[in-house]
Order: C-alpha cells, then structure tokens, then sequence
C-alpha cells in the first residue's frame, strides 16, 4: 500500500482526526507594486517572452521538473495532469478572463514560467488593475527575479496578488519588504499510512538514532514504537522495536514534520508530543531539517 496520504483540506478542523497533520503552509501574498524596487537585482542573462498554449504545453513540465529536484515537497506531475490542466484552459470563457503567460529562456534552455491574469479595476480614475498570478514556477533565481520583475513593472497594475510559498526569496528581493504583505494559511496535509515504508524513503541531515512510540487512534496498524536509524549518508532504516521509547508522537504530529516544514520541539511546546528522554526532540529536529518546502500545489 502507499506509504503516506497528502491532501488539501476543504476544513482544518476535520483531518486531523484521521490522523493528518499539516505539513505545509502557503500564504496569500499582496505586493503593492509601487516603487516596488528591488533591494540588488541578480544577474539575469536571460529574457522573458510571451508564449502561447503549444508553447506551454512544451515548456512548462520541462521547467516543473527542474525546480521540483531543487525543492522538498515539491509534487510531480503527470502527463495526466498536464492534459486537464490545458484541456481547461481551451474551454471558452474558463477562469473568467484570459491567461497570460511568459518564459524565461536563456538562450534557447527554458529556466521558468509564470501565468496571470489581469482584474481591472478603477480608483479615483485612475486604473489600479490587480495582477493575479496563478503559477509561477523558477528553476533558477535568476529566472526568478526576472519573473517577478516582469510582473511588478506591468502597466497600470496597482498590486500583484499572488498563492505564495510560506519561504519566498521574493521577500528578501524587495528594497522595502512592507511592500509585500503575508496572510498565511495551511496548505499540504500529510497522513502517514505505513511508518517503516514512509521514514526509509526519505533522506535525513544527520546521523543518529531515535525510538519513536507511534499513537494511532484511527489506524491500528499506524501505532507502535519503530526504532529510527540514520547513517552519515542520509539513508535511514527503521523498524518495530520493543525498547523503551524516546519520544511518544501522534501520527499526526509525525505528518507535520514529515515534509520538512515544522519543528518538532513547536508541537512539543503545543503539547502535541511528549518527550521521554531529554534531547530527544531537539535530536529529531536535527535530523529531520526545516527546508524550503515547497508543498503547495498551484493549478491554472
């Protein structure tokens, strides 16, 4: 069987019975587009250009799966996927108004992408058209740059709104980061279905050994102690143990941490885990690294 379950949940209050913890954030992300500067602009080589739906349709898994090797929790997609997402964008009138995209390419090797759309809007007279970016995806941080740059400098737009990852470089681009305003919300929920399975086949920042007691109250088959065991190459084994345990985790509170995206020792002072042995929160922290997770998964 599969060894974990990843969804969106349609209400936070529900999963986490089922023994789903949120293992990512995003955030709804506003960027007041006026004098919007950038604090040191990268070194860009290359050129942002419109493309059209064939175009898209070459370019954007390519790139897609470039950034996903980059980035923890980053999905892949298939060409299943692919299809709906273009099948969609060629019936009429889907989306309420018309999608633009761009690519930056340097040379003739595509780096990254982004699709918008414009909402029209007046203030006072004057146009203040919202800038709605429904994906933007970079391989590169010159792409990156040159993506937003791009999109910050388009005429008449009063702001760029944007589903963003909780950890953006975007913020430390800006000159003057109030520039840029952050309502957070959770995205990716992880459940994990089969403990062994879904510690061996991640990688690990550190060697040690942890013992786990597992609480699983809707899955009997989730619970236990497993006794974790990572080497210097990040490869770890595990296994049912019948030793004392370290820590006592919810199955929950595993999902939380499981992508990257939380410490540990924040659901302790929560109360969501109870450690055992003293060091041993901070011993999994060290192991299991906060990275710059990437688990949201936008759709145009």
């Amino acid at each position: 069987g599969y060894p974990i379950a990843g969804l969106w949940a349609s209400e936070s209050n529900i999963y986490g019975r089922f023994g789903f913890g949120i293992s990512g954030e995003t955030v709804f992300a506003k960027i007041d587009v006026r004098d919007a500067r950038f604090r040191a602009m990268p070194t860009v080589k290359g050129e942002v250009r419109f493309a059209d739906v064939d175009t898209m349709e070459k370019v954007a898994p390519v790139v897609w799966d470039k950034t996903a090797e980059k980035n923890v929790g980053m999905m892949l997609r298939s060409k299943a996927d692919w299809d709906w997402i273009y099948d969609r964008r060629r019936i009429p009138g889907f989306g309420k108004r018309k999608a633009f995209c761009v690519v930056y390419r340097k040379g003739n090797e595509p780096l990254g992408y982004a699709a918008y759309r414009i909402e029209h809007r007046m203030n006072a007279m004057h146009s203040f058209n919202t800038v709605r970016v429904i994906e933007l995806i970079a391989s590169t941080t010159s792409a990156e740059a040159a993506l937003w740059r791009f999109l910050l400098d388009i005429d008449l737009a009063g702001e760029v709104v944007h589903h963003h990852p909780k950890k953006s470089v975007l913020l430390w681009m800006l000159a003057d980061p109030r520039k840029l305003s952050f309502e957070p919300y959770d995205s990716l929920w992880v459940r994990i279905l089969d403990p062994i399975k879904a510690l061996t086949a991640r990688k690990y920042a550190a060697s040690g050994e942890i013992v786990m007691r597992l609480v699983d109250n809707f899955l009997s088959s989730g619970g236990g102690t497993y006794l974790l065991r990572a080497d210097d190459e990040g490869a770890a084994i595990c296994e049912k143990t019948t030793r004392l345990p370290d820590v006592t985790v919810p199955i929950s509170s595993l999902g939380s941490i499981y992508m990257g995206a939380h410490y540990l020792a924040d659901l302790q002072r929560a109360g969501r885990v109870d450690e055992n042995r003293p060091g041993a929160v901070a011993k999994i922290d060290t192991m299991f690294p906060i990275s710059g997770v990437h688990s949201f998964l936008p759709e145009f």
